[in-house]
């Protein structure tokens, strides 16, 4: 997971920040206590 972390956050960045999205994202899973936190996965 480490290797896709950059990446899984950057693509929901994007998403949140898309004007016709933003309102229909919603972020589930192992990663969403890491993006909460602001830590990186080791």
């Amino acid at each position: 997971m480490s290797g896709n972390f950059r990446k899984v956050k950057s693509v929901i960045l994007k998403l949140c920040l898309d004007e016709n999205r933003k309102d229909k994202i919603i972020v589930v899973g192992g990663t969403v206590p890491y993006l909460m936190s602001g830590k990186r996965i080791k």
